[in-house]
């Protein structure tokens, strides 16, 4: 192969890359609009709903209370301890979860917009986000009702909360671009895609504590890149600074879905359209 063809290559690649990264900026500045793209989201989702998206805080609160009294029975747990872990550990996993599984559909249901509209396409990916995260907000208030009920204080480490989120969300956005990238490709990939998470649950420890993990069952903890995710706000919400391993390992996890994403995204984001 002539040294002429790697030069054309290469120019080509760094075309893409700039073209790429000039899309998600661009989507960026658009923020006005993915906010309210978002907002309008949860709207016509509980449209005519007398309570709105708290439908989903009451939902969360019951499933949270009935699983805690009935697992800390069963298992002879201490409820006041299981029952907070319990509330921090599902609407982190409700954020994860949900964010994944939409993305399958990221480009899928935004096509008459991707069709006919000059926007960025990355401006999808930042609606998905903002749509969940408001979501997660409804339920951070079953969390202080337990705070409330169980008079805890998280004290300062609660604080930490924020920046495990940024983490968490820059995760969430290079999944959903490589899954809803693949997703519009081949439509008989998002329940392939939500029966995935559903294991991943209950591979996780969600519903159970990791210290409860012994012997070669830990590997469940050590190797799950989504317990990592999990920790990294879960532990802030109970109180517990994360372990300095929790973000070196979230470090790397996050290099290495960035970089595959926006490989993938560079590669393939000119074809969304056509594959609509």
């Amino acid at each position: 192969m002539s040294s002429g063809h790697h030069v054309k290559i290469f120019h080509s690649d760094r075309l893409r890359s700039q073209r790429a990264l000039a899309d998600l900026r661009a989507g960026a500045k658009l923020w006005r609009l993915w906010l309210m793209l978002g907002w309008l989201d949860i709207r016509q989702r509980y449209r005519r709903a007398l309570i709105g998206p708290f439908w989903i805080t009451i939902s969360m609160f019951v499933m949270i209370g009935s699983m805690g009294v009935l697992y800390s029975s069963l298992f002879r747990l201490d409820i006041n301890q299981f029952i907070p872990f319990l509330a921090a550990s599902f609407c982190v996993w409700f954020l994860i979860s949900s964010t994944i599984i939409e993305g399958a559909n990221l480009f899928i249901q935004a096509e008459d917009i991707i069709r006919n509209a000059d926007v960025p396409i990355g401006i999808h990916v930042f609606r998905l986000l903002w749509r969940n995260l408001i979501v997660f907000g409804h339920n951070i208030v079953v969390i202080l009702l337990v705070y409330a009920y169980f008079h805890l204080n998280p004290g300062l480490a609660v604080l930490l909360t924020p920046a495990g989120a940024v983490i968490v969300l820059a995760n969430l956005g290079a999944i959903a671009v490589l899954v809803g990238s693949i997703c519009t490709r081949f439509r008989d990939a998002p329940p392939i895609i939500a029966n995935l998470v559903q294991i991943a649950f209950f591979v996780s420890p969600v519903m159970y504590k990791p210290d409860l993990l012994v012997g070669k069952l830990t590997a469940f903890a050590v190797l799950n890149p989504f317990f990592y995710l999990l920790e990294v706000m879960r532990a802030p919400l109970l109180g517990v600074v994360p372990s300095v391993r929790t973000y070196v390992v979230l470090l790397v996890i996050t290099v290495v879905n960035l970089t595959i994403s926006f490989v993938f995204y560079r590669r393939f984001r000119s074809r969304i359209a056509y594959w609509l």
